[in-house]
């Protein structure tokens, strides 16, 4: 089974998206010129899905089908019980080389880069990174969204936080 059938509601939005700003597009140039964009299946979407231990990046058509993908592994870094991590360098290296991956797949299918109209990005995001706002560089490794080490400090809040005021009724 094809992994993406379980996710179909992000690429749905996805291709809705580029649908509307490609008809957007379409209504500013015919109002200042005589020409139209119009859509063809060659028009293709570029996606980056970063999940929990993979990097894909995907290229679809309007049909919201996978033209060509490539995608890599990400170790997750697991120093202490509870604690996971992510070497975001490894992310971000996974990203460039599936996108590199794919410009060839390209390239072989006659297929230019300027055939991507859009791109969008899927990721987790209860991730935490910490970087330096100076270098870009990350200051420690990501807190993956499976790490247990603050469920002690959460389950302390909720504890002594005030309860609402529920209504008589």
């Amino acid at each position: 089974m094809n992994r993406y059938q379980l996710y179909p509601y992000n690429y749905i939005i996805l291709i809705q998206k580029f649908v509307e700003y490609s008809q957007h597009l379409s209504l500013v140039q015919s109002s200042n010129s005589s020409h139209t964009v119009k859509m063809t299946n060659e028009q293709l979407i570029g996606v980056i899905d970063v999940e929990s231990n993979i990097v894909r990046f995907s290229i679809l058509n309007l049909n919201g089908n996978i033209v060509l993908d490539s995608y890599r592994l990400i170790e997750l870094i697991k120093p202490h019980p509870g604690w996971v991590e992510v070497d975001a360098e490894n992310i971000w290296n996974a990203v460039c080389t599936t996108i590199n991956e794919v410009i060839v797949k390209l390239q072989l299918k006659n297929l230019s880069i300027d055939n991507i109209k859009i791109i969008g990005i899927i990721n987790e995001r209860d991730t935490v990174l910490a970087w330096d706002s100076e270098s870009s560089k990350p200051l420690c490794n990501a807190i993956h969204y499976t790490d247990t080490r603050t469920n002690t400090i959460i389950q302390d809040c909720i504890s002594n936080c005030p309860k609402p005021n529920t209504p008589n009724t």
